[in-house]
């Protein structure tokens, strides 16, 4: 039966930011979801930029990102990686927006809620 609905359902960015959005922050199942999503080439794709110890979280929501961070984190952690580099996460508003810290936060509400 879950074979059958995993040829037919093809979920997308929007999915996985609502379904992260509606998860806790600290629901351990957002973390599986989140790998899935990495698996089947949802998020983190080209998100990589000189190098996979420099990611580009700027596009994502609050949710997505938060579960990005942890991802490469614990994958760095897992891979032993002792040779001195560090890792870059990029952030911002995006989309050509003002980052204003009174509103911190309800930008990327606000356009989970539009899509």
């Amino acid at each position: 039966q879950h074979s059958h609905l995993s040829q037919t359902i093809h979920p997308d960015i929007i999915t996985l930011t609502n379904v992260l959005s509606t998860l806790s922050p600290n629901n351990p199942n957002s973390d599986t979801v989140f790998a899935q999503a990495v698996s089947r080439g949802i998020v983190l794709k080209h998100n990589y930029l000189d190098s996979s110890h420099e990611v580009d979280l700027s596009g994502m929501s609050r949710s997505v990102a938060r579960c990005a961070v942890r991802y490469v984190l614990n994958n760095l952690r897992k891979d032993l990686v002792h040779d001195g580099c560090g890792v870059t996460f990029i952030t911002g508003v995006g989309g050509g927006g003002r980052w204003d810290p009174r509103r911190r936060g309800r930008k990327e509400e606000e356009e989970e809620e539009e899509e």
